[in-house]
């Protein structure tokens, strides 16, 4: 058997307009007393066979409801200027990942540590681009090569978990290309991820999530990245999720019907053209890790 990406698009193309729309939303969270406290799952098509893939946080362990193994800081990580270090603890979190079903990890986190005062700073590695882009790309390589995803966030600059559906980051272009842009792409070269996902807040104006220029512009374009780019979960509440999909968010957290309906009613309107669920599908399949497969 041997890896024929072109036909994922083959099978992406007879899905029904409904099917792309489902898919293009998370199916929701485990978050009740008797579930396992994953971040998210994909729909599942059982007309095609297609099966429902989870994900999970995770940056110093699985955030799951289930004892995991847990490591320091990512912060702490850095600290150790070790690549070794880091790829250790993405190969330890990716090994526990199949015995709860966890098909992609979201992390590492790579914020830089720009404010203080940030309360995720911890999961973050540096105010450092290059170590932060080494140091994450390493776990990603630690992730990746014992079978589970990894997922670069938050596209970009991440700075206040205060308001942090409201706050908007101001930065000059000269920056976000020395500091900001630098560390996802040294990154990307060390190990390209399964998954990129896009932060709460604006950056100059604009949303990421519904930036073109920043997500088919740079992530697509410039770093030939070819996976799911997905929304940080409840993100959908402050930018218009029509406006994303159109943008190329593959993945709208944590979903739920609403949303389902919201884009599949503009998709009936031609506000979302049938090309880009399409898209956006195959983008999300090849991040889970889905590979289409044909005879030699």
């Amino acid at each position: 058997m041997q890896a024929d990406p072109s036909r994922l698009a083959d099978f992406v193309s007879q899905l029904s307009l409904l099917n792309l729309c489902r898919l293009n939303v998370c199916a929701g969270m485990r978050l009740m007393p008797w579930q396992d406290g994953a971040a998210g799952h994909t729909h599942r098509v059982r007309r095609y066979g297609l099966p429902s893939f989870s994900v999970s946080d995770a940056n110093a362990g699985l955030n799951l409801k289930k004892p995991n193994i847990g490591f320091p800081a990512s912060s702490v990580i850095a600290a150790t200027f070790n690549r070794e270090i880091a790829r250790g603890v993405g190969r330890v979190i990716a090994e526990e990942c199949p015995g709860h079903g966890i098909q992609l990890n979201l992390g590492p986190g790579m914020n830089l540590h720009r404010g203080l005062l940030c309360g995720r700073h911890p999961e973050y590695f540096s105010e450092d681009p290059y170590l932060t882009g080494e140091m994450a790309g390493w776990h990603g390589r630690g992730l990746t090569e014992t079978g589970v995803g990894c997922c670069y966030k938050h596209l970009f600059c991440n700075n206040s978990e205060l308001s942090r559906m409201g706050s908007h980051s101001v930065v000059s272009l000269q920056a976000l290309r020395e500091l900001y842009f630098r560390s996802y792409a040294i990154a990307f070269r060390v190990q390209p991820p399964a998954a990129v996902m896009t932060s709460y807040n604006a950056l100059n104006g604009i949303y990421p999530g519904e930036s073109a220029e920043l997500l088919q512009g740079l992530v697509r374009g410039e770093w030939g990245f070819d996976g799911a780019i997905i929304s940080d979960w409840g993100s959908c509440r402050t930018v218009d999720a029509v406006a994303m999909v159109n943008a190329g968010n593959c993945w709208i957290t944590p979903g739920g019907p609403l949303w389902v309906w919201r884009i599949w009613r503009a998709a009936r309107k031609g506000k979302i053209p049938r090309a880009t669920l399409q898209h956006n599908a195959i983008g999300l399949l090849r991040g889970m890790g889905l590979k289409m497969k044909s005879e030699e």
